[in-house]
C-alpha cells in the first residue's frame, strides 16, 4: 500500500498557507523536517480501531477529521504538554507518525481498466493556529479526490500502527 515516492518538479510542492498577523497571529510557518514525527488523536469510536489480540489496527476513519482530504495532526517538537495536549476530547487516544514514513506514501489514481493515471506526492505542512502553534496538515499534491483520499488514510494507518498508542483511548485505559 506504500508506494516509493517518484520525484516531482520543484514546483509541484505543496505550499503552507499564509502567516496571519494582528491578533489572530499564529506567528512564523516553519518547514516540517524529516527526522520529526507528529501526533494525532483517534476518537474512541469502534469505527476508528480495533485491538484484535492486543495489536492496534486503525481505520481510515481515525483520519477523517478534515473537510478539505487534508487530516490534522500535531509537531511533537513544537507541542506543549506532550500527547495528551494533541487530544480534541478526553476519551481520545494518540498515536505518532514519522514525517519521512508520511512522505513515503504515494496513492495512485488508476481508470476504469486499473490503468494508473496519476500519483500523488503527501507531504506534511505546518499550519499554526491561534490555541494550538503545533498544528499541521498532511497534504496530497495534486489533491485527491474521495476514493485516492482514502487510500492515503489507509496508508496513513499503516504508519502510525506500529508506534502502538502514545495516549489509550478512555475505552482502553484500565481503571486506577
Amino acid at each position: 500500500m506504500v508506494n516509493a515516492p517518484e520525484q516531482l518538479p520543484a514546483d509541484s510542492t505543496p505550499e503552507a498557507p499564509a502567516t496571519t498577523t494582528g491578533a489572530g497571529d499564529v506567528g512564523e510557518i516553519t518547514p516540517v523536517g524529516d527526522d520529526e514525527r507528529v501526533y494525532r488523536a483517534v476518537a474512541d469510536l469502534p469505527n476508528c480501531f480495533a485491538m484484535p489480540g492486543g495489536t492496534l489496527r486503525l481505520s481510515h476513519s481515525a483520519f477523517n477529521d478534515h473537510p478539505d482530504s487534508k487530516p490534522s495532526v500535531d509537531r511533537v517538537a513544537m507541542l506543549q504538554g506532550g500527547p495528551d495536549a494533541s487530544r480534541r476530547r478526553p476519551s481520545d487516544g494518540v498515536v505518532v507518525l514519522g514525517i519521512q514514513e508520511i512522505r513515503q506514501i504515494a496513492p495512485v489514481a488508476r481508470d476504469h481498466k486499473g490503468r494508473e493515471v496519476q500519483r500523488h506526492s503527501v507531504d506534511v505542512v505546518h499550519d499554526p493556529k491561534p490555541v494550538n502553534r503545533a498544528h499541521a496538515l498532511v497534504v496530497a499534491n495534486p489533491e485527491v479526490g474521495s476514493s485516492i483520499f482514502k487510500k492515503l488514510r489507509e496508508a496513513l494507518c499503516l504508519v502510525a500502527e506500529p508506534g502502538g498508542w502514545q495516549v489509550k483511548p478512555a475505552s482502553l485505559q484500565e481503571d486506577v
